[in-house]
């Protein structure tokens, strides 16, 4: 019995096809929105979680900024400086401190120009963290032999991409008017201001920089046995101290992804208010369009009850159209979810962000096609019960 009113559920449906259609993209454009959502949102913590692999767990990041805002430090040009360096230095459970300076500057190979950042640190101390906290390693040639010899390491897209003529190790590189010659070419990293980078020694970036005296910030190791949050909490100790305000952020692998994680939340609670009042303006255009079609088929309700059919049967049949309304949205609407997903995937790839990916589980796709059934059957539940409620005798008189 059940079959056969899905078989005349679905001649319903065709038999109106613009109407069916026209409630049905509702419903499609709510669950795309999830879909899409759910599976970036996935993907989103993939990256972050690959991302966060290559600080390593033992790393303390600083830099300058109010850790409620840290970026607006970065932005204000704000420093750290090399006093607070040796004061870190000195702080127990701390092994290894590794000041960073970033530049933005013109370079030029073989007659070409382009604008890049610089990375400027300590050569040993960097080559360290890189090979054994972040797990990165040179695709190929060597680091740079010593502080002031003129040597630099590309990230990986630049040797590939920048410039249209191959880039060798050996070949010579201007930057910002001096030349160096490269050593190195280091693995993908997946962020694309670190692959388009070019890194030299801090000494050789003070030179063509002329800048003395502060970092843009600064990697910390901790000392095996010693808690991260605790070492943490003295770094900002100290330097607040220093500095006489809290203008300096210090976070860990942990609050990286807790601040990473409450950035998503946000973005997908945002999101998903659009996608409910998307899928209740659904669940509206199913209930009018159920109404509708009760209206249309009274005298055929009216014939249905004369030869034996009862309110059950008449509520099943309306439920079931309205389900399968529900239903088709729902395979369409994550179809088209998850091709806007891998979309975003795509154009993060391209803008040279290689870890995001897009997931869909197949719980997700069991679990929203069984919501969207139920959206569907839930809003053609009073129309329905207003068919099943129907006079036969007063059904059949109508025209």
């Amino acid at each position: 019995m059940i079959g056969k009113f899905f078989i005349l559920s679905l001649r319903n449906i065709r038999h109106r096809s613009l109407r069916s259609w026209l409630t049905i993209i509702g419903i499609i454009v709510g669950i795309a929105l999830i879909v899409s959502l759910v599976s970036l949102g996935q993907g989103l913590e993939n990256a972050i979680t690959q991302q966060l692999k290559m600080f390593g767990t033992d790393l303390i990041t600083v830099f300058p900024g109010e850790e409620t805002d840290p970026l607006v430090g970065i932005l204000a040009g704000g420093s750290i400086k090399d006093e607070e360096i040796d004061i870190m230095e000195d702080i127990e459970g701390i092994n290894l401190v590794v000041p960073f300076d970033i530049g933005y500057v013109t370079v030029e190979f073989k007659g070409e120009e382009n604008s890049t950042t610089v990375h400027g640190s300590p050569i040993e101390e960097t080559k360290e963290i890189y090979t054994e906290d972040r797990g990165l390693g040179l695709v190929s040639g060597s680091w740079p032999d010593r502080e002031t010899s003129l040597e630099v390491v590309l990230g990986n897209k630049i040797a590939e991409k920048m410039f249209k003529k191959p880039v060798y190790i050996g070949d010579e590189i201007r930057v910002k008017g001096k030349d160096f010659r490269i050593v190195g070419i280091l693995e993908e990293m997946g962020s694309a201001e670190d692959d388009n980078a070019v890194y030299m020694s801090l000494k050789n970036l003070r030179k063509i920089s002329e800048k003395r005296g502060e970092v843009t910030m600064a990697i910390l190791r901790v000392a095996p046995d010693y808690d991260h949050d605790d070492v943490a909490n003295e770094i900002r100790f100290q330097l607040r101290r220093e500095r006489g305000s809290d203008d300096v952020t210090v976070l860990t692998s942990e609050k990286m992804q807790d601040i990473a994680g409450d950035i998503i939340g946000t973005i997908q609670v945002a999101v998903l208010f659009i996608a409910i009042f998307s899928i209740i303006v659904g669940g509206i255009g199913v209930m009018n369009t159920m109404y509708t079609s009760a209206l249309e088929r009274r005298r055929e309700i009216g014939i249905m009850k004369a030869i034996g059919a009862t309110q059950g049967n008449i509520l099943s049949i309306f439920l079931i159209e309205s389900g399968v309304i529900g239903m088709i949205g729902g395979v369409i609407g994550i179809l088209i979810g998850y091709g806007l997903a891998k979309g975003a995937e795509f154009a993060a790839v391209q803008a040279g962000f290689q870890y995001l990916e897009a997931y869909i589980s197949i719980e997700l796709v069991i679990g929203v096609l069984v919501f969207a059934f139920l959206l569907g059957t839930i809003s053609g539940l009073l129309p329905a019960r207003q068919a099943a409620k129907l006079n036969p005798a007063e059904a059949l008189r109508y025209e």
